[in-house]
C-alpha cells in the first residue's frame, strides 16, 4: 500500500476512535462528513498529468501542524475546495482543543511530489 495511503486510513482510524469518544457526537458526527466530503472532492478527477495535482495539509495535531496532506486538482473548484478544507482544519483543531486531544506531535513531512497511478493521485513521500 502507498505511504500516502497508509498515513491517509491510520489518520481516519485515529480520529475516528478520538471522534467516538466525545460525549459531543454532533460535532464529531460532522466532522466526518467533512472528511468524507473533502476526499470524494480530491478523488472526483481522474489523475492523468501530475502537473495539474496539488496537495495541502489535512487535520490539525493538537500540538500543531496538519496530521497528514491530501491532494486535488486544479480540474474541481479548489476555492471551494480549499475553503472547506480551512473550515475542516479548524473545526478539527476546535475540537482537539475542546475535548483535551492528545497527539504524538511528530512533525508530518510534506510529499515530495505527486504521481498519477491507475487514474488516482499518489503523494510519493522522500
Amino acid at each position: 500500500m502507498e505511504p500516502f495511503k497508509v498515513r491517509f486510513y491510520l489518520y481516519i482510524v485515529v480520529l475516528g476512535s478520538l471522534l467516538s469518544c466525545s460525549s459531543d457526537d454532533i460535532q464529531a458526527d460532522d466532522l466526518e462528513e467533512q472528511l468524507k466530503t473533502l476526499v470524494a472532492l480530491s478523488e472526483s478527477v481522474a489523475c492523468i498529468d501530475s502537473n495539474d495535482w496539488q496537495f495541502a495539509g489535512i487535520g490539525s495535531k493538537p500540538c500543531g501542524g496538519p496530521t497528514g496532506y491530501i491532494a486535488y486538482s486544479s480540474a474541481i473548484d479548489t476555492a471551494d475546495f480549499l475553503s472547506r478544507l480551512t473550515a475542516y482544519n479548524e473545526a478539527v483543531r476546535a475540537y482537539n482543543e475542546s475535548n483535551g486531544g492528545l497527539s504524538d506531535c511528530a512533525f508530518v513531512s510534506p510529499p515530495t511530489r505527486i504521481e498519477c497511478e491507475d487514474g488516482k493521485a499518489v503523494l510519493v513521500y522522500q
